[in-house]
This record gives structure tokens, sequence and C-alpha cells, in this order.
């Protein structure tokens, strides 16, 4: 069958469904867009840290530094205008807490040919507990920016409101000639045994600052405070932010609902969360006031090494994709070429 006669429809309207479209849209492909929500960017592609990766937040996987690498370039070549730039992007090593000591930190950049300064302690931040301070160039992706690019691009193509499970499924088997599932499990888990769901809570702070400004202290059970939109920031912790584990998506939505409903539950949170910043960061509430609490969904991969890798699978014409990062949309693009195109 030709590429031009090829219908496909994609499950899934975050970035990963929205990629694949467009993708498929600029070959000439004929595609359909099906989402449970009503509109882009409902799920984690809208709640999340959004963080444009080089590699330096993950020391101990070199996997997930090259993916990120490459990512990088291919996310600015492709959308050079979805992601904004860090006026100071701080990565810090604890002073007790990492598993890493400041000095084979920056041994494992350098090997990768990383670039970055070394800062001595900012006289903004202030930081205490901190051995020591490294400035990168890594940026954030704007989701707002790219929920709006996606909804101008793939607007009319866009399916709200339409949950696909197995008990339907076989009509649009049926229609089209590949469904290709970006739910990350949601249709199904191909991997019970190796994915995880978790319900995740972070709070969001308000800040007058002129400068974008992002903190993110390694290497363990720490916590990252990060540009999120305008001039709001988020503040998420390894050991609060994932608040319970679940071995399906219903299971984590139905807690994120739950929690959000505790006032008792939220208010610990704000407290532990703060608490933590506020051991390296004291001045943290002269300059970030809080604004909201938010919920979201992550699927994880059972690995020690904390790689993101992209797996998928397929099931008569169904391609399922899961992954764990932005940036390695590409790679999802690549798997597409080679399944549906021999490319």
């Amino acid at each position: 069958m030709k590429n031009s006669n090829l219908k496909i429809a994609i499950i899934g309207a975050g970035w990963y469904g929205c990629h694949i479209a467009s993708f498929l849209l600029d070959k000439g492909i004929e595609i359909q867009i099906f989402d449970k929500a009503d509109s882009f960017f409902t799920g984690a592609s809208g709640f999340n840290q959004n963080r444009l990766h080089l590699g330096f937040h993950y020391p101990r996987c070199s996997k997930t530094r090259f993916f990120s690498k490459n990512g990088f370039q291919l996310f600015k070549k492709k959308y050079p205008t979805l992601s904004n730039v860090i006026d100071k992007n701080y990565y810090c090593i604890h002073k007790t807490k990492s598993l890493l000591d400041f000095e084979t930190y920056k041994m494992v950049m350098n090997a990768e040919k990383l670039k970055f300064k070394n800062v001595d302690n900012d006289l903004f931040f202030k930081l205490h507990n901190i051995e020591g301070i490294i400035d990168c160039e890594e940026e954030y992706i704007d989701h707002v920016k790219a929920k709006n690019y996606f909804e101008s691009k793939l607007g009319s193509f866009f399916n709200g409101k339409c949950e696909i499970n197995k008990n339907n499924i076989n009509s649009y088997l049926d229609h089209y000639d590949w469904v290709i599932d970006c739910t990350w499990g949601g249709y199904k888990n191909y991997l019970p045994k190796q994915i995880y769901y978790e319900a995740c809570i972070f709070m969001i702070y308000e800040s007058a600052l002129k400068e974008k400004v992002a903190l993110t202290v390694m290497d363990g059970k720490l916590f990252s405070l990060f540009p999120f939109e305008n001039n709001l920031y988020s503040l998420t912790s390894v050991k609060e932010t994932p608040f319970s584990l679940h071995s399906n998506q219903q299971e984590a939505r139905d807690a994120c609902n739950s929690i959000m409903e505790d006032k008792e539950m939220i208010d610990k949170k704000i407290s532990l969360f703060e608490k933590e910043i506020n051991s390296v960061f004291p001045d943290f509430k002269k300059h970030f006031s809080f604004s909201r609490v938010e919920t979201s969904i992550k699927t994880k991969f059972k690995s020690e090494a904390d790689s993101r890798i992209v797996e998928y699978f397929i099931e008569d014409n169904i391609i399922s994709i899961f992954a764990g990062k932005i940036d390695t949309v590409f790679y999802a693009e690549n798997i597409i070429e080679k399944e549906i195109f021999n490319e």
C-alpha cells in the first residue's frame, strides 16, 4: 500500500501522540487523533517539569545521558520556539545526602564533554549544605507554547472525549491501517513486571524574579525548583512527589483525585516540601509564594540506574510506545519509520 493511502489513528494527545501525528501529517498520511480528554496536553505533558535535558540530571546512567544530549539537539532543531532559556540553571551536589561527591559528578559531565561553569555560593540563593554548584545551559520546554502549537497544527484532526479501550478497539483496528498507542499503558500495559505508575504531587509557587532560575539538588532523594510557566515555578521532591505506586493508570488517577480532596494531607505535603527546600535555600519564602497544588501520573520503568529507554510493542496493527522523557520522541519517530514505512 502506498503511503498516501494509509490511514493511521493516534491514541493520546500528549507530546508523543502529537509529535508522531505531526510527523505523519508531514509525510502526507491521513491521520486522526483520539484522546479521552477534550483538549491537548491534559495529562503528564502539561503537568510536568518539562526539563529539556542535556544529561546533567543522570550522572549514574550513560545511556540516558546519550539520549538526552542527542534529544536536546533534535528538539531544538525541530521545535526551536517551544523551549526557553534559564538565566541561572544550577545543579547542586548536597554535602551529606548525595550518592556522588561533587568532583566525581564533574568528572562524569566532563567525560561527556558537557559544558558547564563552576559557581561559588551564589549571592542570591545563599545556599546551605551544598558541596558544589555548576551552572549549565539546559532549557525548559514551554508546555503552553507546545499545546498552542499542536492545537494550531493538529486541531482539525483531533477527537476529544474518546476513550479507546479493549471493548471498542476493534472498530478502530478495522477502520485504520495502523493504530499508534501513546497512552503509556492506558490501553494495555505490555510490561507489567517492568512498568509501574506513580501518582505524583508537586507544588506551584509564584515569583516576581526577573531572571529565570532553576535549582536542582543532586544526587539522590532530593528536590528541584524549576520554571513552570510565566512567573510560576514547580517544586518537586524525589521523596515526597510520588505518594503512591500502582499497577495501572486508573488506580493512579483515582489516587490523585483522592489526595486533592484531603486537605490535611495537602497541608502536610506542603510543609514537607518547604522543609526540604528551606534546608538548602533558607530564603526561599522571601522570593517564592505558594500558588497551588498539582498532580500527575508518571509511567516509570523499574531500573536501578534511572534509565529512560524507549520500548515499543506490536500486536496486530497496534504499535504501543513506552518511554520516559519528552526528548526521546525522536526515537519513537524512528520506530514508526522502521515498522510502518520500512525506512
